[in-house]
């Protein structure tokens, strides 16, 4: 059984998209939570009525990704039978699958047991154009390098030639099948000092150690927006307002006290590794600044 775990707060446009989607699947044998976290656009009810079968768990805005995920694994936990075969599917509600996907996931977990399986994302808007393919990380010097810039130029067809699994040090939460032992083994997503972003990439780190393998491959994707994470990184401005968000927001994924806790948590450099983690987001804005058109 595979339990999907979707965690929402409004969008329900997305959301129907995403159900609709996962209502398609040829693999039958799995069950969707979706854990609405305190949404005000009637999403609880759009979902009662077009997705009756669909598991619908509350919360009061507060979960955030980290949380919200958390409270769906708990609940699986819960109702599971057999917790030795069946697995969690993290998902985003802004992501389309194709009607295969869950049974690619199906024919690598056999090849390959003792691992978590991503998958790659391609662009919603043109599926030739790889947004990411794994990421190749360098404790060393704070450097975390996409592996479809990389190896593949951004290219989903460069990708399909090379139809091999694919190793990467860190996975993002949107579209990661992970057996339901492992949260046993490796715990819950670490939703006090990641809420709302990196607690992946922490869950990523322990269980590597935990001896999970983290692979991805060609045929297992999703179609995702190339803006994902609520920040404008296209329209950079260098004033108080805009610096505070992109600093301080928990809805940044640049935010400096959250890299602070994953390298001292993660690196054996802890403060020079955010130090220099630090440096590399200030280049990142900079450069974005000076090269993106207007």
């Amino acid at each position: 059984m595979i339990y999907i775990v979707i965690p929402v707060y409004n969008r329900k446009e997305l959301t129907f998209q995403c159900l609709q989607h996962l209502a398609k699947q040829l693999y039958k044998n799995f069950t969707v939570i979706v854990v609405d976290d305190g949404s005000t656009d009637n999403t609880e009810d759009m979902i009662k009525q077009n997705f009756p079968e669909t598991i619908i768990l509350k919360g009061d805005g507060n979960l955030w990704w980290a949380g919200a995920t958390n409270l769906g694994i708990k609940y699986v936990q819960q109702v599971s039978k057999n917790i030795l075969e069946d697995y969690i599917l993290t998902l985003n509600n802004d992501l389309i699958i194709e009607n295969n996907y869950l049974t690619e996931f199906i024919s690598l977990i056999t090849l390959y047991p003792k691992s978590i399986i991503g998958s790659i994302a391609l662009d919603i808007n043109n599926k030739e154009h790889l947004l990411f393919s794994g990421l190749a990380w360098n404790k060393a010097i704070a450097k975390v390098t996409p592996i479809a810039a990389q190896k593949f130029n951004n290219s989903y067809a460069n990708l399909k030639l090379y139809n091999k699994i694919i190793h990467t040090d860190l996975l993002p939460g949107r579209g990661v099948l992970i057996p339901l032992i492992a949260f046993n083994e490796v715990g819950l997503y670490d939703e006090k000092n990641f809420p709302q972003y990196v607690a992946d990439e922490d869950f990523s780190v322990r269980a590597q150690k935990a001896g999970y393998k983290l692979l991805l491959h060609p045929n297992i994707y999703v179609l995702s927006h190339a803006n994902e994470t609520g920040t404008d990184f296209n329209n950079i401005k260098f004033n108080f307002s805009y610096l505070k968000h992109v600093f301080f927001s928990i809805k940044s994924p640049l935010n400096l006290k959250v890299r602070y806790k994953f390298a001292i948590k993660n690196t054996s450099l802890g403060i020079l590794y955010f130090l220099i983690d630090t440096v590399r987001v200030f280049v990142f804005l900079l450069k974005k600044k000076l090269f993106t058109k207007k």
